[in-house]
Order: C-alpha cells, then sequence, then structure tokens
C-alpha cells in the first residue's frame, strides 16, 4: 500500500530496511525530480562489525527500503508521488 504522507517526518518514524544490519539514522533525503528516478541519500552510524561486510558485499543493485511508521504503528513505503 502506497500512502501520501502530509507533515514532518522524523528519525523516530523513519525505518530504513537494507541487507546490513542495523543503522543509526543522522540525515535521510529523498529527492524525485519529474521524469527522473528517485535519489536517496543516507548518512548514518553502522556497529563496527558490520564495515568489512558492507564494503566487500555491496553492490548497486541492493535494495533499500524507507518506510513511514505511523503514530499506530502501521507502517506504509515512502515513495516519492506528485499530486
Amino acid at each position: 500500500m502506497t500512502t501520501k504522507l502530509s507533515g514532518l517526518l522524523t528519525f523516530h518514524n523513519i525505518k530504513v530496511i537494507w541487507p546490513y544490519g542495523d543503522i543509526h539514522l543522522q540525515y535521510v533525503e529523498m529527492t524525485h525530480e519529474f521524469g527522473e528516478h528517485a535519489k536517496l541519500l543516507i548518512a548514518c552510524y553502522i556497529r563496527e562489525e558490520y564495515e568489512e561486510k558492507i564494503v566487500s558485499n555491496s553492490h548497486s543493485g541492493d535494495s533499500i527500503e524507507l518506510w513511514h511508521i505511523q503514530d499506530n504503528g502501521q507502517e506504509s513505503p515512502v515513495v516519492p508521488l506528485f499530486g
């Protein structure tokens, strides 16, 4: 299910799903220009034991998902929408 977001997203109601373990978010930016693919920039802290795994195993095809956790606990993917 895709929902159009309104209001403010904080790090407390954002969930990042990716194949390399838990992260502590510092910065998130999503941009989407008309006719282009969306771009997602994430700055975060990771656990030291994940560093080597990320360096040796990551590639451009890795799936990274950004989810919004609503006040009622329901989760929905964050996607850029034009309204």
